[in-house]
């Protein structure tokens, strides 16, 4: 996917093209988490939505961290802007965060944010992004990582307890997240580790008790494409980066899942994820 004309059209700093060494895993993104509750949320608020506790008391109004940031600013220049607090010696003071995150811990931070984003929004008006990288077990022994699928599609499926397995599609692969639980599941794969269903938790933006019967969609390049909520069932619903009306889609379940299939195919994401591994 080629950056914006505004993207590129702004004063550029030492990070700007910078993009994370880390992961863009459960585990990262979870640390994210954190972090951004102890360091971020008083002020950016919990929801991410500019209203901290703290928010009225700063001389500016904190920032709204969704999918307009990442639409509007290179990954580089939100890391920027996070390790110097912004552009005015003021704002570092009031963020003191180039002093209280390592470099690292500011990347899990904006993967955190990234994904939250895309769970509030659905992919609408957000750049695309990797599904979460978690740790598999294969019946078939082909993989142990969600990136070893890389060249197939792949659909994540949250499953509750005592639920029917999802039937097989031989048209894509499925991973089962199970939250812990053991025993048999029809899947090619499972997810057990609890940090995987909280991750994908996010992805779906709901609280993980709540994630139940979700499904997602991974193009073969392993970007999150679609998805489909418990609470929105049988509607699989797009992100702007499969092809649709207005670039997104909405379908009923079994006919939309081939669509949305086709369209993956017939409009991959042109960027290259080379860091999440």
């Amino acid at each position: 996917m080629a950056a914006q004309p505004r993207l590129l059209l702004t004063e550029a700093r030492d990070t700007s093209f910078q993009r994370s060494p880390l992961a863009f895993s459960d585990a990262n993104v979870l640390q994210g988490g954190r972090l951004y509750a102890q360091h971020c949320a008083s002020c950016h608020g919990a929801a991410a939505d500019g209203r901290g506790p703290l928010a009225a008391s700063l001389p500016v109004w904190p920032s709204v961290l969704g999918a307009a940031l990442f639409d509007n600013r290179l990954e580089g220049e939100l890391y920027w802007r996070v390790a110097q607090g912004g552009q005015a010696p003021a704002s570092r003071d009031a963020h003191g965060l180039h002093a209280a995150l390592r470099p690292d811990e500011i990347w899990q931070v904006l993967d955190y944010l990234r994904l939250h984003a895309y769970g509030t929004s659905g992919g609408a008006g957000m750049p695309a992004i990797p599904a979460p990288v978690v740790a598999l077990t294969c019946r078939d022994g082909r993989a142990n990582r969600l990136t070893g699928l890389r060249g197939l599609p792949v659909r994540v499926v949250a499953q509750a307890a005592g639920a029917p397995d999802e039937p097989q599609d031989p048209r894509l692969l499925t991973v089962a997240l199970t939250r812990g639980r053991a025993g048999a599941t029809d899947a090619d794969c499972v997810a057990a580790d609890p940090a995987a269903w909280e991750a994908y938790a996010l992805a779906a933006g709901v609280p993980p008790d709540n994630l139940a019967g979700a499904q997602f969609l991974l193009d073969r390049r392993g970007w999150l494409r679609a998805r489909l909520l418990p609470h929105a069932a049988p509607a699989w619903t797009s992100a702007d980066d499969v092809c649709g009306p207005g670039g997104r889609m909405e379908a009923g379940n079994a006919r939309g899942l081939g669509d949305i299939l086709l369209a993956m195919d017939r409009a991959p994401i042109a960027m290259t994820d080379l860091r999440r591994n």
